[in-house]
């Protein structure tokens, strides 16, 4: 009998060994949730093949757990798995998984590759945030979602495509991934929500595909590399983020909707200019700290618009 593993009729529910290099006997057919959180010692874990279920969060806050072989017959990798493994820098992705939960790879900081197998379809929400040193990631069009936060703070990412697949990026995925620089989102893409590229502040390269939903309010916004030479923050004729200090302003002719909070913290603004071709205005897009006077068309948008919040009108 093996006092290092507590296992009833081939689960494996809790580990009590002293940790370094684990390996688990071949009676175990599955994994508890919980079972080593927090074994501050455990080094490195290999899982026979026939264990076919690991529970959340069996891995998490091993903080000196360095590397993992994961069995075949997964078809998930459960929610918080290795959640704060904060050393972790090996761990195979086995094909057959279709699932990256929620959490499962949060704050995995050693993390610098891995290879998700093209049986993944859907990636949750903030599955590998703050994985900071995480370099590269391939993602195959197979994907269809992408969770809210999942790569949020990656800030060694340099590059992104998002796959093509039929594929809805939820809120903040890739937000404030500090060192992104490039952006492809491609024909199949269906949409990028609320602030899916904020706070990339070194982003300078997107390709977005005419057919893609940018639906979402703010998602580029607070990427300053992507202003153009008069502070306009504009990709397929939205309008995310105006940066320059004028007071008056005009909106080039072609933007076709301005996003939620393009105007934050412009106080100064005090006579915008709207073209007939914006057909949409996000909630509270002006700084309410701003004196602001609307000028545009009798029969616009920005009219209906201006009469609706209370904003001085002039007609031009």
């Amino acid at each position: 009998m093996n006092k290092e593993f507590i296992i009833n009729d081939g689960c494996l529910e809790k580990y009590i060994g002293e940790g370094g290099d684990v390996i688990i006997p071949d009676e175990v057919e599955e994994i508890a949730p919980n079972a080593f959180e927090r074994c501050v010692n455990l080094v490195s874990v290999s899982i026979p093949n026939n264990v076919y279920r690991i529970g959340e969060y069996a891995f998490a806050e091993c903080a000196n757990l360095v590397s993992v072989k994961l069995p075949y017959n997964i078809d998930e990798i459960s929610s918080g798995l290795f959640f704060g493994c904060t050393k972790l820098q090996n761990v195979n992705v086995p094909y057959g998984v279709k699932l990256i939960a929620d959490h499962a790879f949060s704050w995995c900081q050693s993390l610098t590759h891995i290879d998700l197998p093209d049986s993944v379809r859907s990636i949750g929400v903030c599955a590998f945030n703050t994985c900071t040193k995480l370099e590269t990631i391939h993602l195959y069009d197979w994907i269809t979602h992408i969770g809210e936060q999942a790569f949020a703070y990656c800030n060694s990412l340099k590059s992104v495509t998002v796959p093509g697949g039929f594929t809805f990026v939820d809120a903040n995925a890739f937000a404030f991934c500090n060192n992104l620089e490039s952006v492809t989102v491609p024909q199949g893409a269906v949409s990028l929500e609320f602030g899916a590229f904020a706070g990339c502040r070194k982003l300078k390269n997107v390709t977005v595909d005419e057919s893609v939903d940018l639906g979402g309010e703010r998602i580029f916004q607070g990427c300053p590399c992507l202003a153009d030479e008069t502070g306009f923050v504009i990709v397929n004729n939205v309008l995310y983020e105006y940066l320059g200090k004028n007071i008056v302003v005009s909106i080039p002719d072609g933007v076709t909707r301005i996003s939620e909070g393009a105007f934050d913290g412009c106080e100064q603004l005090n006579e915008l200019h709207i073209p007939n071709s914006v057909s949409c205005i996000g909630e509270n897009a002006f700084d309410g700290r701003c004196s602001l006077t609307i000028f545009a068309s009798v029969d616009s948008f920005a009219k209906e618009y201006a009469e609706r919040n209370g904003i001085d009108f002039i007609f031009e």
